[in-house]
């Protein structure tokens, strides 16, 4: 009987067996990946992160009015590129997506040649047993990939200006090598403008700004194509709307402007007082980017000059201001930074800085928009003068009172901390007199 029962036991596993084996594998709660997994995906998941199959076929969005493909490149200097990709927003899925591992990604050159292009060793990474890798571009090129056919997309990248004599391009609507939509980022990274090119010829299709791309360093670059206008990002921030008569960078012209503000120190950004990024900051330096005078000047008062390539007219001024000790007191005995004693304003005229007439305002109090209103003016460049404290406020050009002559400081560990200055079009600030 014990013969017989094992038999039958026998024969019911073999059965279980055979019919498991036939059956697909399930993934149950033990056959995920352990947390803290950091394989790379498989070679075809970089070539289709979506996993969208080879069923899918791109469609172009019937609504979109502008389409065309998406490229890198540079014009003058040397630049690295990594993690472009370019999604399609409609379904969301991926049309094209490189991380440069494998190498540079096969792309039309319509200036230059593959000979400019190569892989090398991310320049931002330290990891030495396994690096992280981009392409790199060396003199004059522009590549371009993708389909005259892509519309409503999104197409994001990672620039990398190896010095200020880089000048980078990211196109997009590309129909040909002559027919195309260029992002221009020049002068360090600080002047940023956007052409439309039409048979060859280029022209500019909106207001320059002086964006905060940084030298020597890793910067995202976004541009969404949308049924009807392109947006355009640099590091997170908007910076363009094109095809978009709604849209404004900043209500205020500094953007537009060059900066000359020679007495700013190493550790801060004279880019930062035009970026048109000011709120949500508090006492003390926060994280937003700001200019700041801290031991790089002896002088009692620091000038700042903008200038525009085209006339502006403007009657209002405004300023936001930072510092890193609490109270003037504070400031007069320890240094550092705070906002200035005052300021006046100056615009360029007949070749010579003058002072703006009827000037109402000049309130320096930190952390909030210090706006000023004088007469108006039509000019190319305005100049700030900011003078330091003094023991006795009522005395603030008064250099005899100077700080030093109190503490025994040297004036250069008193600082002058600014987050931003607006300068606003003609007509849009009123002040109650």
């Amino acid at each position: 009987m014990k013969k017989i029962l094992a038999i039958v036991l026998a024969a019911m596993m073999l059965i279980s067996l055979i019919a498991c084996a036939d059956e697909p594998e399930v993934p149950g709660p033990n056959t995920s990946k352990p947390a803290g997994d950091t394989a790379k995906p498989s070679e075809s998941d970089k070539k289709d992160p979506d996993n969208k199959g080879d069923d899918w076929v791109y469609q172009p969005d019937a609504n979109a009015k502008h389409a065309g493909a998406v490229g890198v490149g540079i014009e003058t200097g040397s630049a690295y590129f990594d993690n472009l990709k370019v999604i399609d927003k409609a379904s969301k899925n991926t049309l094209f997506y490189s991380e440069c591992e494998e190498g540079v990604p096969e792309f039309t050159y319509a200036a230059g040649s593959a000979e400019n292009w190569a892989l090398d060793v991310d320049p931002a990474d330290d990891d030495e047993e396994a690096p992280n890798h981009a392409i790199t571009c060396d003199g004059n090129s522009m590549a371009y990939f993708g389909s005259q056919l892509w519309n409503y997309y999104q197409f994001s990248v990672k620039v990398y200006p190896v010095d200020e004599s880089a000048v980078v391009n990211v196109y997009f609507l590309v129909t040909d090598a002559k027919n195309y939509y260029v992002l221009s980022l020049n002068e360090g990274g600080s002047e940023a403008d956007v052409y439309q090119v039409v048979n060859g010829e280029k022209t500019s299709v909106a207001a320059k700004v002086y964006a905060p791309l940084k030298v020597a360093a890793w910067n995202a670059i976004g541009v969404t194509v949308e049924r009807e206008v392109v947006n355009i990002y640099i590091d997170g921030t908007q910076r363009f709307g094109i095809f978009d008569e709604e849209y404004v960078y900043s209500t205020s012209l500094g953007p537009r402007a060059k900066v000359d503000a020679p007495c700013c120190s190493a550790w801060e950004s004279v880019p930062a007082l035009n970026d048109g990024e000011w709120n949500d900051v508090t006492f003390g330096a926060g994280s937003a980017a700001h200019y700041g005078s801290w031991g790089s000047h002896t002088n009692v008062y620091e000038e700042i000059t903008f200038t525009w390539e085209e006339a502006i007219t403007t009657d209002a001024v405004g300023m936001f201001f930072w510092n890193d000790t609490e109270t003037r007191e504070g400031w007069l005995t320890t240094g550092g930074i705070n906002s200035p004693a005052s300021y006046k304003v100056q615009y360029l005229k007949d070749d010579e800085y003058v002072d703006v007439t009827g000037f109402d305002g000049g309130a320096v109090d930190a952390d909030v928009m210090n706006v000023s209103v004088f007469d108006e003016i039509t000019t190319t460049s305005i100049r700030f003068t900011f003078y330091k404290f003094t023991d006795d406020e009522d005395a603030a050009h008064d250099f005899s009172s100077y700080a030093v002559d109190k503490t025994g400081k040297d004036p250069a560990q008193f600082g002058i901390g600014i987050y931003e200055i607006e300068v606003y079009p003609a007509g849009t600030v009123t002040l109650d007199k």
